[in-house]
């Protein structure tokens, strides 16, 4: 009922129009612009990286270094954000960072971890179909629970890559895009760019899946917040899982094999995917017609 969607998020300001709503003028970005969003930050980040890796990371590689690339991270993405930010208007509510219920908080956890699973299946194919990934492209160590790296990891994953990529690709793009674009094709849009960021073939597809779930995260609780919390949860569920438990094949245990994940536990993130989507669905959200501009 419309109390109970109304509920969902402290500020009730439409992200959405009505089809009886007059269009706005459209907001930036637009897709050609979002385009060059993307490509400055990827071009920063090369740079950056570069540079860092020649200065303070040697033949470790920057990426073995996550406190060192979660700083690459913040330089390269956060001037791209600022500029975008000023030109979106500069205002705090730009970025809809409004807050959620608490009582939501478990179900946003429980899809994410679900599909968060799913996806890494996923990756597992990819690795079947066209190869291992190189070791420059290859991030699995991230969440495997290097003792030795487990703050600065937190830190990157857990935090620095969370904000930075979703105020960048959700915050401000899909924001853009939902006043050019009806809210399927925005979303979609706006995952294929986050995809794209990602640089890497063989989670291509998991992240642009994982786009789609935030995208409807921000359009189903007109916030950021939910994304932020399914971002976070989607990059530290691998790692806890792997501290906890670090033999499970295709997921925590990694080899020079291909390995595909127990059927009990595609079984069980299929489960929570769905259980996490009806009970947020349950909640009470439109998604209506026409982006608001």
């Amino acid at each position: 009922d419309p109390d109970s969607h109304r509920s969902l998020c402290m500020d009730d300001a439409p992200l959405l129009r009505e089809p009886d709503q007059a269009p706005s003028p459209a907001t930036y970005p637009s897709l050609l612009q979002a385009v060059g969003l993307l490509l400055l930050a990827m071009v920063l980040q090369i740079v950056i990286g570069t540079g860092f890796t020649l200065l303070f990371a040697g033949e470790e590689g920057l990426l073995r270094i996550p406190s060192l690339w979660a700083l690459v991270n913040l330089l390269s993405l956060g001037p791209v954000i600022l500029y975008a930010w000023r030109r979106a208007g500069g205002t705090l509510d730009v970025l809809r960072l409004r807050t959620i219920r608490r009582d939501l908080v478990v179900p946003i956890v429980l899809c994410v971890v679900g599909m968060g699973i799913l996806v890494s299946e996923l990756d597992n194919v990819a690795h079947m179909i066209i190869g291992p990934p190189p070791e420059a492209l290859d991030f699995s160590w991230m969440f495997m629970g290097d003792s030795g790296q487990l703050l600065g990891l937190v830190f990157l994953l857990m935090v620095v890559a969370p904000v930075t990529e979703e105020l960048l690709f959700r915050g401000l793009i899909l924001r853009g895009l939902l006043s050019r674009f009806q809210a399927a094709p925005a979303v979609v849009l706006t995952a294929l760019l986050f995809a794209i960021f990602h640089v890497n073939p063989w989670q291509f597809l998991g992240a642009f899946l994982l786009g789609i779930l935030f995208g409807w995260f921000y359009l189903t609780f007109r916030s950021l917040v939910p994304c932020l919390l399914g971002h976070a949860a989607a990059n530290g569920f691998p790692l806890l899982v792997s501290l906890a438990f670090p033999s499970i094949p295709g997921f925590s245990l990694v080899t020079d094999q291909v390995q595909f994940q127990p059927l009990w536990l595609n079984a069980v993130g299929l489960l929570l995917a769905i259980i996490g989507a009806v009970w947020l669905r349950g909640g009470g959200w439109t998604t209506g017609g026409s982006a608001s501009r």
